[in-house]
């Protein structure tokens, strides 16, 4: 795996632009890309709870209005998980009560939500192999580590396309906690260089 500069990337197809999203914010790596929650011009957040349902496939007749925790594989989402570091009291370790206490309890108005890579693997022939690394690494490295919750929400395009690379998006919120609930922000998860630092990690993580 190495990074390739601005040139378009290897092993995914491009990717939609969201104006939610900051897209890349340092380039372009090989099956590698990195996403942050911008807040609006405005000074309102993005809902990052309505972000994650898009992402569950929750968005459609029979889920819609149900919690987070009710997610079901269906058309190209496969599996997710929700991540906390041991230290996380018990009222912010499930996902539906978290990410909307991010959302209303903010440090700044123009504080981005959230960042995290999206893992591409255009060689698996599992699921579960690449699922199961990318969940040790975000839980050893980045969960325990600096103390922020994580969501993990695994795709697998074949499923409805025919043809695509299965990739595992990680979304990481830019608060730590506490054991009392939220705490610092963490600006390693949305400034400039994060992409490439989470890259490296990645990296070193896979060369054990």
């Amino acid at each position: 795996m190495a990074w390739i500069g601005n040139s378009p990337s290897y092993g995914k197809p491009a990717r939609k632009h969201d104006p939610r999203l900051v897209t890349d914010p340092d380039g372009v790596f090989r099956d590698f890309g990195y996403d942050i929650m911008r807040r609006a011009p405005d000074a309102e957040g993005h809902d990052v709870t309505a972000w994650l349902r898009r992402q569950l496939r929750m968005n459609t007749p029979g889920l819609i209005g149900a919690p987070l925790t009710h997610a079901v594989p269906r058309e190209d989402f496969v599996e997710d998980i929700f991540l906390v570091p041991d230290i996380c009291p018990s009222h912010l370790a499930d996902a539906e009560a978290f990410w909307p206490t991010l959302q209303k309890d903010v440090l700044s108005p123009v504080q981005h939500l959230w960042g995290g890579p999206t893992f591409w693997f255009p060689e698996a022939t599992s699921q579960h192999v690449p699922f199961r690394t990318v969940r040790r690494f975000i839980e050893e490295e980045i969960v325990q580590k600096l103390q922020t919750p994580a969501h993990l929400v695994a795709h697998d395009p074949i499923r409805v396309a025919g043809k695509g690379d299965y990739h595992v998006h990680v979304v990481i919120s830019a608060r730590a906690v506490g054991p009392r609930g939220l705490g610092k922000f963490v600006p390693a998860i949305v400034y400039r260089g994060c992409q490439r630092a989470m890259w490296r990690a990645w990296s070193s993580f896979n060369a054990r």
